[in-house]
């Protein structure tokens, strides 16, 4: 087997786990899928995950992406230990207010929710129906994620997907919506209250970047006073926390 047929081998192995990158993808699958025997594939896959390019999820479950593929996408965050740094200070946040919280990344060109827990209150925001992966104008976790792309990034995504239309209905032309994303990267957190919901987010930063936002979603009427303060502290301080238990990891 010479070098370039085994990076081709490689390759394709990365391009199967990354069709669907947090699902765990078993030996028996992949060997199937690329067409390789068996012993040729785990040679391969176990070199990929010795290099952090995959990860393996058990010796039966089989593998996921790893830290070093989501490096080269510019997402270096998006890794297990993301979530796993960021699920204890969640469950504080939704302990001591009782509202939804959730977790989410950009993948490709979707805002995409790694991880949410629902209001413990009675009358609660219907978050439940929301997509898990759905156009980044849409919410307000995503225009956060937008908003911190790089320049030449967020021209590629334009060019692939266009100006907001309905999903961001007050954004009317490619210029507005330049200057909006760059006041809202200004931004500590971004706060938008309508009618009926009130839908907060903030970005969590790693090495000075920009891989992930926290948001949570309040009915108006609960969105007032002391609980709003409490609200609106507890998520300031999440992005720092998260990124020291990233630190330590």
């Amino acid at each position: 087997m010479d070098n370039i047929q085994v990076l081709e081998r490689a390759l394709a192995l990365l391009e199967l786990v990354s069709e669907s990158p947090r699902e765990a993808h078993s030996l028996h699958e992949l060997a199937g899928a690329s067409g390789l025997k068996t012993p040729t594939a785990s040679r391969i896959l176990r070199t990929l995950t010795n290099l952090g390019y995959l990860e393996q999820s058990g010796r039966k479950q089989g593998y996921t992406l790893g830290r070093k593929a989501y490096e080269l996408t510019g997402n270096p965050g998006y890794s297990p230990a993301l979530i796993e740094a960021a699920l204890p200070v969640m469950n504080h946040f939704s302990k001591q207010t009782g509202e939804y919280i959730c977790l989410s990344v950009l993948e490709g060109d979707f805002r995409v929710i790694l991880h949410n827990i629902m209001s413990t209150r009675s009358v609660q925001v219907m978050t439940d129906s929301f997509p898990r992966r759905e156009s980044p104008y849409r919410s307000v976790s995503g225009r956060i994620l937008l908003a911190h792309l790089s320049p030449s990034r967020l021209d590629a995504f334009l060019m692939r997907n266009g100006l907001p239309g309905d999903d961001w209905k007050e954004i009317h032309c490619e210029t507005q919506l330049k200057e909006t994303l760059e006041r809202i990267a200004h931004q500590e957190r971004l706060v938008e209250i309508g009618k009926e919901i009130t839908a907060l987010a903030v970005p969590v930063y790693r090495s000075g970047r920009v891989i992930a936002a926290v948001g949570s979603f309040v009915p108006v009427y609960r969105f007032e006073n002391s609980h709003r303060r409490k609200i609106e502290n507890l998520l300031s301080t999440l992005p720092k926390e998260i990124a020291e238990r990233m630190q330590k990891k």
